[in-house]
């Protein structure tokens, strides 16, 4: 299985948002909706431009926090697509942000998200994380075009779809006996790269000059009081990642 930057940055790269429309685009939409949302609780957004090498971006998302997210990051994929990340300890959650940009923009947005099965006991304070491998996109509008979901559920290994497949899906590999085989990380990957994008090497982020364009998104103004810091080294190792 590819993992962004080798899984360096997990949690934070395990799900992945992906919008179908440029940069600057989807960051000035981006910026009209959180404000929007934000200015009657005293809140507000703002954006820092990034010019830098992929490790130093996702760096500025640390640390992460237990509560509402107060740093997102929005980083080209080539000069179509933007690619959606933020600060929650447990991962990134794309799901609304992709569903609300789809219908805004009037464009394709997908979440993806790949979780390692690293959950040994479900006794006691056991540490890790259930697997799963989700695929949902949505086409131009709030509710999803098109979902597929194969995942530990507490223990029971679950698979769900939901609206019409595409034609390049693999519909015989969702008859397998076997839950946990029947949407494999692999052909998630498969799948995604029908849509022109690839959004788990680390090229797809860099211009000639190895650098990322992108934006750092803040949430400043009356935050709540009850956000804590969660160092990425803690966040993985409560996770099972390391």
């Amino acid at each position: 299985m590819n993992s962004l930057l080798h899984g360096k940055f997990e949690p934070i790269t395990a799900s992945i948002g992906l919008i179908k429309a440029p940069l600057s685009i989807t960051t000035e939409d981006f910026l009209r909706w959180g404000n929007e949302a934000l200015f009657k609780y005293g809140q507000s957004k703002e954006k820092t431009p990034l010019r830098c090498g992929l490790n130093a971006a996702f760096n500025n998302l640390l640390p992460l926090v237990q509560g509402s997210i107060n740093r997102q990051l929005l980083l080209a994929i080539g000069s179509q697509w933007t690619a959606y990340f933020d600060n929650g300890w447990r991962g990134s959650d794309p799901d609304g942000v992709a569903a609300v940009m789809s219908r805004r923009l009037h464009t394709t947005t997908i979440r993806l998200t790949r979780t390692c099965n690293t959950l040994q006991s479900t006794y006691g304070r056991a540490r890790g994380t259930y697997g799963a491998t989700i695929f949902e996109v949505w086409e131009a509008s709030q509710t999803s075009r098109r979902s597929i979901a194969c995942a530990n559920d507490g223990g029971r290994w679950v698979f769900e779809q939901r609206g019409e497949p595409y034609a390049f899906e693999d519909l015989p590999r969702y008859q397998n006996r076997r839950l946990a085989d029947r949407f494999p990380p692999e052909l998630l990957e498969k799948y995604v790269e029908q849509f022109g994008v690839n959004p788990f090497s680390e090229a797809s982020y860099l211009n000639e000059r190895n650098e990322v364009s992108g934006f750092l998104i803040e949430k400043k103004g009356n935050l709540p009081k009850t956000l804590k810091n969660i160092e990425l080294s803690e966040a993985r190792h409560a996770l099972g990642l390391e």
